[in-house]
């Protein structure tokens, strides 16, 4: 997690270079507390500059792709709302794929069939799942 002078040099930075807005994309905030504590901060700037904190309910490669996807819209010029608004949609499209180290893990937690299993073990293939809404919510 960042530290209050982190956060605070970012918000002093922004408002120094004129910015008149800030797009906070954090980890989930269930796994974690950054997104609390930059919702909190930016309580203490509200007069000086806009802030947008977005809880991307994730963490990893999905969190920075959405980091990417809101300074790619910023870079061409989107609207703030419209921006918030299409993340908003990234976020709850989002799947997050995993691999495992080898069939025999996947078929343990019944992830796959043991027609899959026979087949993944014969064709040496690397098994890919995807991670349901229900199991990644907490």
């Amino acid at each position: 997690m960042p530290t209050h002078d982190e956060i605070v040099s970012i918000f002093n930075k922004a408002i120094e270079e004129k910015y008149d807005e800030i797009i906070f994309v954090t980890f989930s905030s269930c796994f974690g507390g950054t997104y609390d504590f930059v919702c909190s901060l930016s309580k203490d700037f509200a007069s000086k500059i806009r802030t947008y904190v977005i809880n991307s309910r994730t963490f990893g490669f999905n969190q920075g792709y959405i980091a990417l996807k809101v300074q790619e819209m910023v870079n061409k010029g989107v609207p703030t709302s419209d921006i918030l608004v299409k993340v908003e949609k990234l976020i709850k499209n989002q799947t997050i794929v995993a691999l495992a180290k080898n069939i025999d893990y996947v078929y343990a937690n019944h992830l796959v069939s043991l027609r899959k299993n026979i087949f993944a073990k014969v064709f040496h293939h690397i098994p890919e799942f995807k991670l349901t809404k229900i199991i990644i919510s907490i």
